[in-house]
């Protein structure tokens, strides 16, 4: 299993790679540490300021192409998953449960790069 440190350098090339303003969070099994975590739960929110139908048609695109590509560069099997905010109720009480920051895009450009 890929430890955090390696999986937040990979996480961070990546999102610097891509075209749009983001922020990233591990969650779930493998940061809460349980046995055999059946994969690496991400989350993505776009912090770009899209119309709805911008984002879905973004995530629509790509998600799956950007999960293949972690996965193949991690060794582990990765699930991205949409954060849109307050209209991703079930996801923001994971995030608050046990989450942790991977990358902000906005932080880097505030020059906060913790």
């Amino acid at each position: 299993m890929i430890k955090i440190d390696e999986l937040k350098k990979i996480i961070t090339i990546w999102a610097q790679s891509l075209q749009y303003r983001t922020r990233i969070h591990l969650f779930g099994s493998y940061l809460k540490g349980k046995q055999n975590p059946s994969d690496i739960d991400i989350s993505l929110e776009f912090l770009h300021p899209f119309s709805e139908d911008e984002r879905t048609e973004k995530w629509v695109l790509y998600h799956r192409k950007w999960e293949k590509h972690l996965s193949e560069t991690t060794g582990e099997k990765i699930e991205l998953s949409l954060y849109k905010g307050h209209d991703s109720p079930q996801m923001q009480q994971n995030l608050k449960d046990a989450s942790m920051l991977l990358y902000d895009s906005d932080a880097i450009q505030q020059g906060d790069e913790s």
